[in-house]
């Protein structure tokens, strides 16, 4: 479970980080479109800013506690801790 965990949180931060990339690289293509868009006739039809992303990885939970949760019981002795009770 803890291995998950970590796989979990580095994929959502790689994604996140990722994703940032992509919209600045998307919000320059769009840029670079309308420059060419309105300085040419070549662009009929074409819609400068119409590259978009709907994803938002920013909204993915962030599973950093449940991690630290499942490594301090791992890190428990639960037998020797229940034979300290009994």
């Amino acid at each position: 479970m803890g291995q998950l965990l970590k796989t979990i949180n580095s994929t959502t931060k790689t994604l996140q980080s990722k994703f940032e990339i992509l919209a600045g690289n998307i919000e320059r293509v769009n840029q670079n479109l309308s420059v060419i868009c309105n300085s040419s006739s070549i662009c009929n039809g074409v819609e400068p800013n119409s590259l978009t992303t709907v994803a938002n990885f920013s909204s993915l939970p962030d599973v950093q506690v449940e991690l630290k949760n499942i490594q301090e019981i791992n890190s428990n002795n639960l037998s020797k801790n229940a034979e300290k009770v009994i």
